[in-house]
């Protein structure tokens, strides 16, 4: 029975760390994505100190995100963080948009996997 007992233990504590790990990583996503959508034109003068501290955010949360996000997903967003940054610094208003698009698509990759799907278990 105490070997029972433990196993549903493990289990549940199992299945409230991953529903708990999908629920930050979507939040820190849908977090960002809407910061992202209230950036204002490139050519505003706080544009450049938006897209700072955005970058400051999420470099505060790698070191959560990379114990269960594979390193090419953050390094893409860390990437183009830094070139929406360059873009604003800038005033490049074509690029700006440009690499907006590929963030919220590198946003999007990183929550893809924490999606449930119906036909995962084909």
């Amino acid at each position: 029975m105490k070997t029972l007992i433990t196993t549903l233990f493990l289990f549940l504590l199992t299945l409230t760390l991953v529903v708990g790990n999908a629920l930050y990583i979507n939040k820190v996503a849908n977090r960002m994505t809407e910061q992202l959508e209230q950036l204002p034109s490139p050519t505003s003068a706080d544009c450049r100190g938006q897209v700072s501290a955005l970058r400051a955010d999420w470099e505060q949360k790698i070191p959560h995100l990379c114990l269960s996000v594979r390193y090419t997903v953050l390094d893409a967003v860390t990437e183009r963080i830094a070139v929406l940054e360059s873009c604003a610094e800038q005033k490049n208003q074509y690029e700006f948009y440009n690499t907006l698009a590929l963030l919220k698509d590198a946003l999007a990759d990183l929550v893809r996997p924490e999606q449930p799907s119906t036909l995962s278990w084909l």
